[in-house]
């Protein structure tokens, strides 16, 4: 019986390679294909690009890179094309127009990015949220604030953890004050080195310096000095293996975290053990607003 079946599945395979190889050869005589292979899209010109991009009826994959060689032409020319495929049915193309837009810069730029950020924020679609907060962090926009901070929210979708991060990325590079605390009511401890984002709300905060986020910043540094103790880079023989990275983790955010409450206090840090350091701003918070009650970041959360 099992040499019977394994007899069958012998005959399959042969029956299968006997249709797929003559299929894949053939493929590259199929005239379109090898006319949409043959395109260098470097030596097109931008009327030629735009023609390709515009056009619903040409291959999708060839219409995004299209629109990616009209991005990196960095041409104010390609504007209004690039504005107009930020409504494409396919989203790579809407993505690369906006990166393109991104790119070039200007009012008009501006103005349309501004457009899809909300569109996205109102649709939550994914990936156009992370392509349109990618563009807001290469492009910062000061009326954006709010929709960015949304963005940090419940609008971030689990799926593409990096628009929370885009988003922050481009509220640090626009400095408003009032992000800082959205920003730091993300921080989150209990994430692990790979999945953690706080890199990014922390250098944000930093350069926001926004006041109300102290008191997170504060029961942050405690907290990590707690997850710190008996931790010394020196003890490690090799840079490689996760213990060290998560450990060379914990040393970078516990500098990045006295760089931020420096910034949003306007005061320096103790000079001592880290367990003094977290003490010492503590004590300090608590003689400048009474009891320690921050407002806590909120729980763990995959991305």
């Amino acid at each position: 019986m099992l040499e019977d079946h394994m007899s069958v599945l012998h005959i399959g395979n042969r029956l299968l390679l006997a249709f797929a190889i003559p299929l894949f050869f053939c493929a590259s005589e199929v005239p379109w294909v090898r006319c949409e292979r043959n395109l260098n899209l470097e030596t097109m010109s931008l009327e030629e690009l735009a023609t390709i991009a515009s056009d619903p009826s040409r291959n999708n994959d060839l219409r995004w890179q299209s629109t990616r060689e009209l991005a990196r032409r960095k041409d104010a020319w390609s504007i209004p094309i690039l504005i107009c495929l930020l409504q494409d049915d396919y989203q790579p193309v809407r993505g690369a127009a906006a990166w393109g837009l991104s790119q070039v810069g200007g009012e008009e730029a501006q103005n349309a990015l501004l457009e899809y950020l909300r569109a996205s924020v109102k649709s939550k679609t994914g990936p156009d949220l992370a392509s349109a907060t990618d563009a807001e962090k290469e492009l910062p926009d000061k009326r954006a604030v709010d929709l960015l901070i949304r963005c940090l929210g419940d609008v971030g979708n689990p799926r593409y953890p990096f628009v929370r991060s885009y988003a922050a990325e481009a509220l640090g590079k626009i400095g408003n004050p009032k992000a800082s605390l959205p920003l730091a009511q993300q921080l989150n401890i209990e994430i692990d080195y790979v999945n953690s984002r706080d890199f990014w709300y922390m250098e944000a905060i930093r350069t926001t310096k926004g006041a109300g986020a102290t008191p997170i910043l504060v029961e942050y540094l405690e907290r990590l000095v707690q997850k710190m103790a008996g931790q010394d880079l020196s003890h490690f023989t090799t840079n490689i293996g996760s213990e060290y990275r998560q450990t060379e983790h914990n040393f970078r955010m516990y500098k990045l975290t006295l760089a931020a409450l420096e910034a949003v206090t306007g005061r320096k840090s103790l000079t001592g053990t880290r367990e003094d350091v977290a003490k010492d701003w503590k004590e300090s918070w608590k003689r400048e607003h009474g009891k320690h009650t921050p407002r806590r970041a909120p729980p763990a959360r995959s991305d």
